[in-house]
């Protein structure tokens, strides 16, 4: 199987759509996520100063979440480059 070129056409539309799904999920996911632990986050801002999340879960599992978050990532992304060494091989 050949590689395509990094400057491809296709490869950069790729590269641009996973970089807007990525910054659309995170802007979208980040007033939400510091909510909830930031008294001075307001999430919907200007249409009220109200912070429903704040306190929604505690700080010790809120970090046990990100840390479990960042594992199930690691071992997705290593399963990803496992198989497309192995397709490409």
């Amino acid at each position: 199987m050949k590689h395509r070129a990094a400057s491809s056409p296709s490869c950069l539309v790729t590269l641009a759509g996973g970089t807007f799904l990525g910054a659309l999920a995170g802007g979208l996911s980040h007033p939400f996520l510091d909510g909830i632990m930031h008294p001075d986050v307001r999430p919907f801002m200007p249409w009220s100063d109200h912070n429903p999340f704040l306190e929604l879960i505690g700080l010790v599992p809120l970090h046990l979440a990100r840390i479990a978050a960042a594992l199930f990532g690691a071992v997705c992304v290593t399963l990803w480059r496992v198989g497309s060494a192995r397709r490409a091989g």
